[in-house]
């Protein structure tokens, strides 16, 4: 047996690695894998007398990082599902730093040579506070832990607030349900006068390159006012299948089809401030077909984010489009549902950032357009000094929309000017031109910016009477919480002051406002009934 050993260190030596730069790992595409290696490290250790919670965390499981990462030993090296792999776990809340390193092997022996991947993480604090300001009357405030034992599930308990209506809410996700390849969420808010229910399902996604891919949702709304005549009942799933069509360099498109049904019955006092109808009858079933364009370029940007932390960004256009034809029951008329989403993101410059959105939504049914909305934004960010510049404009226009839809209530810095009852308009724009600096590090994953800003606005067919459009234009001073991590939305704290304003609404008064930015990607989506 000692015989073998002499050959032994002969093979072991005829193995030679050499490291290959990302910029590089085209060259390696095909190659067989023929190992990966994951090592995770807790996070960094906190300051003072919150050490002591240290113990409580429970680091990330191995299995969790591998299930994330779209190769294994074994597997062919692909360029892009090594790209995608790391913006997926570079994406996951509860990791605070990932890294790769990637070693071309060669064999003296004359055998093909090989690939090794050594992924290295680094775990973030998971157990996080959960704020979520919606709108000027809608708010979430409560407690999420973003990985549970080591994981990568989530469980969140709040408190939310939704037009004076105070409720309770637990959420769950798993993004690998019972080790299977599918994914779930469940979510239940309790309030006085009613509940909601949300659940979906669907296959996880591996990359935009995935050939097949399902998925399923299903919402339960009841409301029902004791002191008004306000109630809402809603009842609506979808299923659809996504199957791809064409694959290229740049991303993949896929057809969608599928199934959706909907039944809602919603009505409130003819006095209310609405700008649609009062009372909604609707049961909808339809056939789903649609297309969907995923890009696959990404940039990495190192200013958009503080402390100079990159940010990998989908560039190139996308879309996805779905209708459903079928036919309102309730109305006894053939129906179409329509519901798009098309955008682009884009950078002409190293330090300018653009992005793009259209959203189109809406029932057509006997020549008329019911629960419509025609939405578009434009963005830019230009990087400045400890900080950048940011313009936005929106726009909106509602058709017959249900009594709670509300245009551009995230949107409009102005908004918090307005009376309460003038807040609802049937089209709507806003813009604004911000300068935000960074001040001083709050914690590890925030940090406080200080920002000026001049924000104007236009809304016609206001609900309130007596007047057709209010324009206001004011400028301000805020406070920024801004995340030093991808994915995570920044809370704003405005400060702002009417120059200039028409219709006779707009008191001359200072304003403050609470509002949510979320996340540049987040929302470039179909705005899809399980979103209400």
């Amino acid at each position: 047996a000692l015989g073998f050993i002499p050959l032994l260190a002969h093979a072991v030596s005829a193995q030679e690695c050499t490291s290959v730069p990302l910029s590089e790992i085209g060259s390696l595409h095909g190659r067989a894998i023929s190992a990966l290696t994951v090592t995770t490290s807790p996070p960094d250790r906190m300051p003072g007398v919150a050490s002591a919670f240290e113990a409580l965390h429970v680091r990330t499981a191995e299995a969790t990082i591998r299930r994330q990462f779209l190769l294994q030993q074994g597997d062919s090296f692909d360029t892009l599902r090594v790209i995608e792999s790391m913006h997926r776990l570079k994406r996951q809340p509860y990791l605070a730093d990932v890294s790769l390193e990637i070693n071309q092997c060669a064999d003296t022996a004359g055998k093909i040579p090989t690939v090794e991947l050594h992924l290295t993480t680094r775990d973030s604090w998971s157990t996080r506070p959960l704020i979520s300001v919606r709108s000027s009357s809608a708010a979430t405030a409560g407690l999420e832990e973003q990985n549970v034992f080591g994981t990568g599930r989530s469980i969140k308990t709040y408190l939310s607030s939704d037009a004076g209506r105070t409720g309770v809410g637990i959420a769950y996700s798993d993004p690998w349900v019972f080790n299977s390849p599918l994914s779930a969420t469940v979510r239940r808010n309790v309030y006085r006068d009613g509940h909601d229910w949300r659940a979906s399902l669907s296959t996880r996604e591996r990359s935009v390159f995935d050939t097949w891919n399902a998925d399923a949702f299903f919402v339960r709304s009841e409301r029902i006012s004791r002191a008004t005549p306000d109630s809402l009942r809603r009842i609506a799933g979808r299923f659809l299948v996504s199957r791809r069509l064409l694959a290229s360099a740049t991303g993949a498109t896929s057809l969608l089809a599928g199934l959706e049904a909907e039944r809602t019955e919603l009505s409130v006092s003819r006095d209310a401030p609405i700008v649609g109808p009062a009372a909604v009858r609707r049961t909808f079933v339809g056939v789903d077909l649609g297309l969907a364009h995923r890009s696959a370029l990404y940039q990495t940007v190192d200013w958009y984010l503080p402390r100079g932390a990159p940010a990998d960004l989908p560039l190139g256009f996308e879309a996805e489009g779905v209708v459903g034809i079928g036919n309102d029951f309730a109305a006894g008329t053939r129906a179409i549902h329509v519901d798009f989403w098309g955008g682009r993101m884009w950078m002409p410059a190293r330090d300018l950032l653009v992005t793009s959105d259209v959203w189109i939504s809406g029932y057509a049914r006997g020549g008329a357009w019911d629960a419509g909305s025609n939405r578009g934004a434009l963005s830019l960010f230009k990087r400045a000094p400890r900080g950048m510049w940011t313009l936005r404009i929106a726009g909106e226009q509602l058709r017959h929309p249900d009594p709670d839809v509300r245009a551009l209530a995230t949107t409009d810095l102005t908004l918090r000017a307005l009376p309460q009852s003038c807040r609802l308009a049937e089209s709507a724009v806003a813009g604004s031109l911000e300068r935000s600096a960074h001040l001083f590090g709050l914690t590890r994953g925030y940090v406080v910016d200080g920002a000026l800003f001049g924000a104007v606005s236009s809304r016609w067919d206001p609900a309130a009477i007596g007047t057709d459009r209010i324009s206001i234009a004011a400028p301000g001073v805020g406070l920024r919480l801004t995340p030093t991590r991808l994915g995570a939305a920044s809370i704003r704290f405005d400060l702002g002051y009417p120059i200039a304003a028409s219709g006779g609404v707009v008191r001359r008064r200072p304003f403050f406002g609470v509002t949510l930015s979320p996340w540049i990607e987040s929302g470039r989506s179909r705005n899809a009934g399980e979103a209400r």
